[in-house]
């Protein structure tokens, strides 16, 4: 079975006429320059857009951001929330070959191992193994309930590849940059229909930020991907329209993790400090960002099925109020000990992360803190964190913080969210990770700010783009060429 959302695809494809037309032409912001390398344990931005592209997993996103089918048609969930048990459709490999269960699950498992050690590793921790039932079925089994699974299984990451082989729904046609890419016909008939349009691919091709944009501002690339928080200001910089500029609404993790527990830093009540004396409404002005989401929260409260124990802090205080607590508390420091050291934050390269450490150090000197800011990889006291959730779950934003994670830690935390992980009950589990939540908000290990920045640049010749809450973008529609 095709899934619809391929041959609506074909469909919009077949109606369009290839004379005059060119192809569309894709930019991501990528400075490893890693378009091809989609084996690799950690994926740059470029790879994870070519892996989601040609090489889909049993389920994959929208682009609307929401789950559809991949490698299969439809799936059904156990009762107690152990199995989850997938129909694999009549699909054959890029080669020609025919994709089975045993090899999907095989593939399945070799990334899974990779994984279990890699940026997904919390995510999967809750699979216990993947196994092929019949030809046509592969069963997911868990060692917990994990309702978010689907969520994991769509990640670029979880495509299926087994032995270099892949299974679209888009096929390579060109392994050099910029890379070629156009439908996997999954048919005779639909061979028929790309031959007949004359199958205007999509060029993609990786670049640094600054490059990217003036690409798109030249009209030399119809779309830029994977924009971030501290190249947003070259937008700006090239004079381009704010109508071209799209934002995901995507929720997740910006904020500092603190890596040091030595000097200053080893008193959570003075890793509080540095989080009550950031003016979180004056951070990113500069930006020229309408409703940026700040927060003081680890999670945001409108998460799904979650009702939290921690409020938003420090609401009865002003912002001259917390510095001022803010201040005694490293007073108190200095006098019991010596002047505290200038922090080190690292922060990856770009005007708009310059911005925002300004802000920061303007708010912490206040309080009688130096900082200096160092580049991502250097040794740093405090590191900027900027995920997007893989899936909007409280599990997610509390295992990015737990010791699995992160070198500065709560062991209590950590074991409380085992226990509420094992927790079979759906209520009882939301209830132990707000009491988890409770206890990393009083370990203070990490400072929010607000909600992680992803920006696109579209121009007006494209289709099938949509912002959305995953804050990735599936290439297949944008081959839905508009008449």
């Amino acid at each position: 079975m095709v899934p619809l959302s391929l041959v609506f695809s074909l469909m919009a494809l077949a109606s369009c006429s290839s004379s005059g037309e060119s192809n569309t032409v894709i930019s991501i912001i990528d400075k490893q320059q890693t378009l091809f390398e989609i084996g690799r344990k950690t994926l740059s931005p470029g790879a994870r857009n070519i892996r989601m592209a040609i090489a889909q997993g049993l389920v994959r996103f929208d682009e609307q951001g929401q789950i559809t089918p991949g490698l299969a048609e439809r799936w059904v969930v156990t009762d107690d929330g152990l199995s989850y048990v997938f129909r694999i459709r009549n699909q054959n490999w890029a080669d020609g070959t025919d994709a089975n269960a045993a090899d999907i699950a095989r593939g399945l498992s070799e990334r899974l191992a990779i994984e279990r050690t890699g940026r997904l590793a919390a995510d999967v921790a809750a699979i216990r193994d993947i196994r092929a039932m019949t030809q046509f079925v592969v069963e997911v089994r868990l060692n917990n309930p994990f309702p978010n699974l689907l969520q994991i299984l769509a990640q670029p990451e979880m495509g299926v590849r087994v032995d270099g082989r892949v299974s679209g729904p888009l096929k390579l046609d060109s392994p050099s940059t910029p890379a070629v890419l156009s439908i996997m016909p999954l048919s005779p008939e639909e061979e028929e229909i790309l031959t007949n349009r004359g199958n205007l691919p999509l060029q993609v091709r990786s670049d640094k930020a600054a490059k990217s944009v003036e690409l798109f501002r030249s009209g030399q690339s119809d779309l830029v991907l994977g924009g971030r928080f501290h190249n947003l200001p070259l937008v700006n910089v090239a004079g381009i329209a704010r109508s071209r500029l799209q934002l995901d609404p995507a929720p997740g993790l910006f904020g500092l993790v603190i890596t040091n527990d030595e000097g200053f830093l080893a008193e959570p009540a003075n890793r509080e400090a540095l989080s009550m004396a950031i003016d979180r409404t004056n951070l990113l002005p500069a930006l020229q960002l309408q409703n940026w989401g700040a927060t003081s929260r680890i999670i945001p409260a409108d998460v799904p099925d979650y009702t939290p124990i921690v409020a938003d802090r420090w609401q009865d205080l002003s912002i001259a109020e917390r510095r001022a607590t803010a201040r005694l508390r490293v007073i108190s420091w200095q006098n019991r000990n010596r002047l505290v050291r200038t922090l080190r934050v690292a922060m990856p390269e770009g005007a708009g992360a310059r911005y925002l450490m300004a802000k920061l150090r303007a708010d912490w000197r206040l309080i009688g803190i130096d900082v200096q800011m160092v580049t991502n990889g250097s040794y740093a006291d405090l590191v900027l964190i900027d995920e997007v959730a893989r899936y909007n779950g409280a599990e997610w934003y509390i295992s990015q913080l737990g010791c699995a994670r992160q070198k500065l830690c709560d062991e209590e935390s950590e074991f409380q969210l085992q226990d509420a992980r094992a927790a079979f009950d759906s209520d009882l589990r939301a209830t132990k990770m707000a009491e988890v939540e409770t206890l990393m908000t009083r370990f203070n290990n990490y400072i929010p700010l607000g909600q992680p920045i992803r920006w696109s640049l579209v121009s007006g010749d494209i289709d099938g783009f949509v912002a959305n809450g995953a804050g990735l973008h599936p290439l297949l529609p944008l081959l839905e060429t508009p008449n």
